[in-house]
């Protein structure tokens, strides 16, 4: 959160507060009784969401992604020297197991998607 955002949480949380320490003093259905009511489930939205930040899902997501980007490359690592030195005798299967070019998750997503249907289709010249 922002500087600004959370002074306007902090705002919003002392309304919300005010509301249910006064409730009594405002009718049912008055403007305030239903300006509270509206405001208190929104709080709630915006500390789930402040939850989310402060356990750092976010952040764990991300390690996880680049753990299995690493992981991947990894396995593509091996194919290609594998590949490569079949491509001793046999250059078109080295041609087919390039490493995809660029630090890129989508690139290296589809390199290993053309990996696995190539190795799938080449099986036998890997034994």
């Amino acid at each position: 959160m922002t500087d600004r955002e959370r002074e306007y949480y902090n705002t919003y949380v002392r309304v919300r507060d005010f509301g249910v320490e006064n409730a009594a003093d405002f009718p049912l259905n008055s403007a305030g009784d239903i300006n509270f009511k509206i405001f208190a489930p929104e709080i709630v939205k915006v500390e789930e969401s402040g939850a989310l930040q402060e356990s750092n899902i976010g952040k764990q997501a991300t390690a996880m992604k680049e753990s299995a980007a690493v992981e991947v490359l990894t396995d593509l690592r091996e194919i290609n020297r594998t590949a490569r030195a079949l491509g001793v005798d046999n250059p078109s299967i080295a041609k087919l197991f390039q490493m995809p070019q660029n630090d890129n998750y989508q690139k290296l997503l589809a390199g290993a998607m053309a990996f696995h249907k190539d190795s799938r289709a080449n099986a036998s010249k890997f034994y």
